[in-house]
Parts: C-alpha cells; structure tokens; sequence
C-alpha cells in the first residue's frame, strides 16, 4: 500500500479548516464552514513611517452547494487523484464479483469516481 500523506488533520476535518504556509509564514486560511468555503489571504499592509505588518487581505466566499465540483477540480492531476484505469478496474472486479451486492457496490463506487473525472475526450485548458 502506498503511503500518501492524509489531505487534512483530524483538528482540520473536525474545524473544517486548514491554513497554508509559504516560506514559513501563514499566507491563506481556507474554511468550510455552513456550506461556504471562505478563502482569506494574508497580506503585507503599510503602516506609519515605512512600516509593515500582516492583515487580512479580502475574503473570498463561496456558496459550495457543488461541493462535488469542487472536489473534482481540487483532484484532477494530482499524483494522488482518481484515474479512469481506477473505475475501470472497479468494473472489472464487479464484472467477476460473485455476489449482486459486491457488484452493485463496486459498479456504484466506479460511478462516483468517473464524476469527478474530466469527460473522456480532449480537455480545454482555456
């Protein structure tokens, strides 16, 4: 089995948040709460005489009721994604599954992973 890091910590998942670092330094914090991801930036503000310091840059909400597109777009091309080689696999398995119920289940977990992917065919990238 391969070892690929978890996407959130269990304080994340439970919070339905995460903060992202650059350079060691706090630059978004991404939240999910109430069905709106809210994604603010960290930024560099001037203050009196030369000086810095950190704020809040301006929030972006977003109403996710697709949260399936989200997640979709959030996996494509990633090492660690889904892939159409995965449903198929999962179709071929049901396909020699001797069980109905092993069948259905895998066939509907084939379904639920080609949503999130691209449509078959060549992809725009705009």
């Amino acid at each position: 089995m391969s070892k690929i890091k978890q996407a959130l910590t269990a304080e994340e998942w439970e919070e339905q948040c995460f903060s992202e670092q650059e350079d060691d330094a706090l630059s978004t914090v991404v939240d999910l709460g109430n069905n709106i991801l809210t994604v603010t930036p960290l930024v560099l503000l001037p203050e009196d005489e030369g000086a810095w310091r950190v704020g809040l840059g301006e929030r972006q909400r977003i109403d996710i009721e697709r949260k399936h597109s989200l997640a979709a777009l959030a996996l494509y091309g990633q090492s660690f994604g889904l892939s159409r080689e995965d449903a198929q696999m999962l179709r071929d398995l049901a396909g020699r599954a001797f069980g109905v119920a092993h069948k259905v289940l895998l066939t509907d977990l084939a379904d639920r992973i080609e949503a999130l992917l691209p449509q078959p065919g060549p992809v725009s990238t705009g």
